[in-house]
């Protein structure tokens, strides 16, 4: 995540950034940063206005995604993790989920030992099934990691 989003242009690019593109017919996929939550072991009493403000955004560009695209499945990849304590349900950020057809959750941001925090496969959300994949470079060790896959005859940006 870069202060200036600018260095990011690409010919053949597109970034998210707290924004959302179809993804085939029946998937959209969107993007926001996250920050720390609450339940993360880093959190201190002075990350509450960005977290605040990172789940705010979350919902915005999730309820962007699903007004444009009403009947689609959504695919959020998310720097942050919404979830570090598998045993502490909702989180803010999961909140926010649940209230969208989110299904599939892609995240990073935690590496070496940390990994122990990630969470793979199927979680509940507020009664709801959501499939959350860590990406980190350090899980997948530096390889792709398919996490869907679409027939679509083509796809256009």
């Amino acid at each position: 995540w870069w202060k200036k989003i600018g260095r990011l242009r690409y010919d053949r690019m597109r970034v998210l950034c707290d924004g959302f593109l179809p993804l085939g017919d029946d998937w959209t996929i969107a993007a926001t940063q996250g920050y720390e939550c609450p339940e993360s072991p880093w959190w201190e009493p002075g990350m509450q206005t960005n977290f605040a403000a990172a789940v705010a955004r979350l919902d915005t560009t999730l309820a962007l995604a699903t007004r444009s695209r009403p009947n689609t499945r959504i695919l959020l990849m998310i720097h942050y993790p919404p979830r570090w304590d598998a045993a502490r349900t909702p989180t803010a950020f999961e909140s926010v989920l649940a209230r969208y057809p989110v299904e599939l959750v892609v995240y990073g941001h935690i590496h070496a030992d940390d990994l122990r925090f990630a969470h793979n496969g199927t979680l509940d959300v507020a009664g709801r099934a959501i499939r959350f994949e860590n990406a980190s470079a350090d899980r997948v060790l530096f390889k792709p990691l398919q996490i869907l896959h679409l027939e679509v005859a083509s796809m256009t940006f």
